[in-house]
């Protein structure tokens, strides 16, 4: 048995296309044993409408047409942890993680390829 678990009160996940929001998710609480890990999945799906500058909308068509067919999304993982000892009670520990993905574009009905592991940083 440990002498602490890793109580999660709350963890977001917060994607990010040319630095406006795309959508946010939260995920319920959770405990975590130290040297454990525990995976949270998410789906970010859905339409939302960003105003983008001509030049942006030109570097997307450019980047399509370059064969290069991925969108470069960030994600923020945010997170507020509470380690518990087993007889001191808890503090309080709030970070964040950067992910910088490259999500694959899918156009016309094309299939998209397939998307890749990234490692993430903590910020």
């Amino acid at each position: 048995m440990y002498p602490y678990t890793l109580f999660y009160n709350k963890v977001e996940a917060i994607a990010y296309y040319r630095n406006q929001v795309i959508k946010t998710l939260s995920f319920a609480p959770m405990h975590v044993n130290p040297k454990s890990t525990a995976v949270v999945t998410a789906s970010f799906v859905g339409k939302t409408e960003m105003l983008l500058a001509p030049n942006e909308v030109s570097l997307i068509q450019k980047n399509v047409n370059d064969g290069s067919r991925f969108y470069d999304i960030d994600l923020k993982l945010q997170m507020v942890c509470y380690p518990q000892w087993a007889e001191s009670g808890f503090a309080f520990i709030m970070y964040q993680l950067m992910c910088n993905l490259k999500v694959p574009l899918s156009l016309n009905g094309t299939n998209a390829n397939a998307f890749k592991s990234t490692a993430c940083y903590y910020n």
